[in-house]
């Protein structure tokens, strides 16, 4: 399975894409597209790109959350500004430009600093 998520990882990069973070549940894309329309067709074509490659046809991949703005260090710590979310489980074509912008903020490093620190970390970030 290992050997499947890099030849996956592979096969974005050949086709143009910055991968920040991939495994086997979750990838995460740079697309350095500013609007919300352009990101969400931007994707769609490449999941229409991997579908037809004998490699991924069998898998099913789906477009979960669009950020504006991300700030990753891991998959445990991150935070960012989500911009639109498939939380549902809807499949819509419809490009909601009036979708609400919504502050994520996971870092669990935080546990690990002394409570002063923490407070001053949240602050900042």
């Amino acid at each position: 399975m290992f050997c499947f998520s890099v030849q996956l990882l592979i096969e974005l990069q050949r086709i143009g894409s910055t991968t920040i973070y991939g495994n086997l549940n979750k990838i995460i894309l740079a697309t350095k597209r500013w609007s919300l329309g352009d990101t969400r067709l931007y994707i769609k074509v490449i999941l229409e790109h991997l579908q037809l490659k004998d490699l991924t046809s069998t898998i099913c991949l789906e477009l979960k959350s669009i950020y504006h703005c991300l700030w990753w260090f891991d998959d445990k710590n991150y935070c960012g500004f989500r911009i639109w979310s498939n939380a549902k489980g809807q499949i819509d074509d419809n490009i909601d430009n009036d979708d609400e912008e919504e502050t994520i903020f996971d870092w669990n490093m935080i546990v690990y600093l002394p409570r002063v620190v923490q407070d001053y970390f949240e602050t900042i970030m």
